[in-house]
């Protein structure tokens, strides 16, 4: 069996990203013998997303802090070196990227890169507040991108540039990546899972018992994070007219970014409209899919955005802004849901309430999850398989 490694930078949280490294790493292990490598590694992130996979940290084991380890990873080449036999790297990051330039280059071993987005750190402009947020490695990434960026940028190129195969995750991000790397990468959608699908309300309405939601609700999941502006979403519900719609956010937040929404839902008199449910298991957040009215998702330029394929697998439309990103992609309107002039709330808000007067989830449940076919994980699979075989064969 031939040995792959699928790298990224930290495993601290069930996202996107990490979702689509699982994906990979259960499409090509059943072929080969594959390991899932991060700088450092929440064990229980680990174990609930990658169970009976092997994970494994390449950087220093007598670190104890995520961002030391991170940075430990980008100034010592060597870490891969412990990797021994590989046929392939597949890297998630610029950090992997530049070790597996590394390598190739000291033992010809392939690599193909997964592009996400382009290094923030590197290639934000003018948007760096928001990316730093409360984060310290973020503070420090964000340091080293203003002091080295012009270095940093040359070396990055490098790295995909000396790629064998390059993949990002929506046009809109093959736009960015062409133009930045002059190369000419391959659109590979990020797989949404089986397991996001319509199922009978009889088994899905618990949600609402359990969380104590007792009203119909708009729903937002994801990376509850500064840079994803869930301000421009609490804002939009001021200009909703219906008193009894309710915002219902779950997933990971830090207090202060939460009281900080609160704090805005207050001030304009949402507070009570507002519900913070933190992090759910994977069985609630299908079943909150289900019984949500309408999936809001407010990023501003996201590349792709798995979060609202999710919700329209289980038959429920999405909102989000009409800025030609990542959503602009996986949004048509009258389809799957509807778009919104770029950062007006009250349009947002509207659009919402189309969805609510038109009944739209009930009379377009099949249409909407029929538009998710192309986001499958069948394409998915077949994408990263024959990559790795094209490298293999080098």
């Amino acid at each position: 069996m031939k040995k792959i490694v699928i790298a990224y930078d930290f495993l601290l949280g069930l996202g996107g990203l990490e979702r689509v490294m699982e994906f990979q790493a259960r499409s090509l292990s059943r072929e080969n013998n594959v390991k899932v490598s991060f700088a450092s590694v929440n064990k229980d992130v680990s174990e609930e997303l990658f169970s009976g996979l092997e994970v494994v940290e390449h950087s220093s084991s007598i670190l104890s802090k995520n961002f030391l380890k991170i940075m430990y990873s980008f100034v010592n080449h060597s870490v891969f070196k412990k990797f021994k036999d590989v046929d392939c790297f597949i890297s998630h990051s610029y950090i992997c990227s530049r070790l597996c330039s590394h390598i190739k280059k000291i033992s010809g071993v392939p690599y193909a890169v997964y592009i996400h987005h382009p290094p923030n750190f590197l290639y934000l402009k003018g948007k760096k507040t928001k990316y730093l947020g409360s984060d310290i490695g973020r503070g420090i990434a964000l340091l080293a991108g203003i002091i080295m960026g012009p270095i940093l940028r040359i070396d990055d190129k490098k790295c995909i540039k000396n790629a064998d195969k390059v993949l990002v995750n929506s046009l809109y991000t093959k736009g960015r990546i062409d133009n930045i790397y002059s190369v000419n990468s391959l659109v590979c959608y990020p797989p949404v899972s089986s397991m996001f699908k319509v199922l009978d309300r009889r088994k899905t309405r618990y949600v609402n018992k359990k969380y104590s939601i007792n009203n119909k609700f708009i729903f937002c999941h994801g990376r509850l994070i500064p840079d994803k502006m869930y301000e421009l979403l609490v804002d939009a519900m001021s200009h909703i007219k219906d008193e009894n719609l309710v915002l219902v956010f779950s997933g990971k937040i830090a207090e202060s970014y939460k009281i900080k929404l609160l704090e805005l839902a207050k001030r304009i008199g949402m507070k009570n409209k507002i519900k913070f449910l933190g992090y759910i298991p994977d069985n609630d957040l299908v079943a909150l899919y289900n019984e949500a009215e309408v999936f809001a998702f407010p990023s501003i330029k996201e590349d792709f955005g798995l979060v609202p394929v999710e919700a329209m697998a289980c038959g429920c439309p999405v909102v989000a802004w009409d800025d030609g990103a990542g959503p602009s992609e996986i949004v048509v309107n009258g389809v799957n849901g509807y778009l919104a002039k770029p950062y007006d709330t009250k349009a947002f808000a509207e659009k919402i309430e189309k969805i609510m007067a038109e009944k739209f989830k009930e009379k377009n449940k099949d249409r909407i999850v029929h538009s998710t076919k192309r986001f499958s994980e069948r394409e998915h699979s077949r994408i990263i398989k024959e990559t790795v075989n094209s490298l293999l064969r080098k």
